[in-house]
């Protein structure tokens, strides 16, 4: 995992030049020290590269924010044998002009929540492809998609609108909904 190999992956500032966006990537031994700077192969004035990002061994996946006028994209770039990321796939597939809210990565599976329409989208990876599998919709009312988390089986997704509890009943505040694999260990 990148983890291992002591890399981490940091979204720019984008700055003012015209806020096409990067993501800068370090290694640390000592120190932090810069090893890429990241950009997809087209981008664009305002695309807002780098707003959203997840990385699992080597597997990063970046989403951009283009505010109102672009395509919201997911960009794949994988870790090479010499240690450079390469980007490999452009995907739009699931995706409308409203901006990812949240993104996680593991196991071949990168879910990319979208508050502002209440659902996440399941992207699975079949050889070098990622592909649309599944899209969880709940409440954009609620805020739902607006936190992704996975860790092996367990996919939680973060509503933080949602007044009340598992039975629609006694307000309270800060929803998370839990959803496990249907797959056998």
């Amino acid at each position: 995992p990148l983890r291992r190999q002591r890399q981490m992956c940091i979204r720019d500032s984008l700055g003012s030049n015209q806020n096409a966006g990067a993501v800068y990537v370090y290694s640390k031994d000592t120190n932090w020290t810069q090893v890429q700077k990241i950009v997809p192969n087209y981008r664009s004035a305002g695309e807002g590269f780098g707003n959203r990002m997840a990385v699992d061994g080597n597997q990063l996946m970046v989403c951009n924010d283009p505010g109102s006028g672009d395509t919201v994209k997911l960009y794949y770039f994988q870790l090479n044998g010499s240690n450079v990321w390469e980007q490999q796939q452009v995907i739009t597939n699931g995706f409308t002009n409203k901006s990812s809210t949240s993104i996680d990565i593991e196991d071949g599976y990168t879910y990319v929540g979208i508050s502002s329409q209440g659902k996440v989208l399941v992207y699975e990876l079949s050889g070098n492809t990622w592909s649309l599998d599944q899209t969880i919709s709940g409440s954009s009312g609620n805020r739902f998609g607006v936190s992704v988390s996975v860790e092996d089986d367990l996919l939680a997704i973060g509503a933080f609108w949602d007044d009340f509890d598992e039975n629609g009943q006694n307000n309270v505040n800060k929803a998370c909904l839990l959803y496990t694999s249907d797959a056998a260990d």
